[in-house]
């Protein structure tokens, strides 16, 4: 009785599952793709788990920016009373005893801002 299909002999079959395994590529390896997967997921797990253990640095980040900010300011600031201090030329229009009682007041803020960004400090 014949339904319409051929069949392909077992040695045939054998001899092409041989030769098709031979020319496959390595990426097409199931070996490969389990590979991959468990590499995906033990990234994408570490990436989930790490940084709930460092959350206390990302928490302070903007923080620290901000400090930094205001260092760069403070810095500047006190550049800028120095400089109006030592020449004494009336280009800031403060006196001298408000020159000095701003720049040490400018240079304590620098302090505390250097204090809160290097030791964890708050202002």
């Amino acid at each position: 009785k014949h339904d319409g299909a051929r069949e392909i002999a077992p040695e045939l079959r054998h001899s092409l599952d041989s030769a098709l395994n031979q020319r496959m590529r390595w990426h097409n390896d199931l070996r490969v793709y389990i590979g991959a997967l468990c590499i995906i997921m033990t990234v994408s797990i570490f990436c989930v788990l790490y940084p709930t253990k460092k959350i206390g640095v990302f928490v302070n980040s903007a923080a620290t920016l901000n400090h930094a900010s205001r260092r760069r300011y403070l810095v500047s600031n006190l550049i800028f009373l120095s400089r109006e201090l030592v020449l004494n030329d009336g280009f800031s229009r403060m006196r001298a005893d408000q020159l000095s009682s701003a720049t040490a007041y400018y240079l304590q803020m620098l302090r505390d801002s250097d204090e809160a960004v290097r030791m964890g400090g708050k202002l």
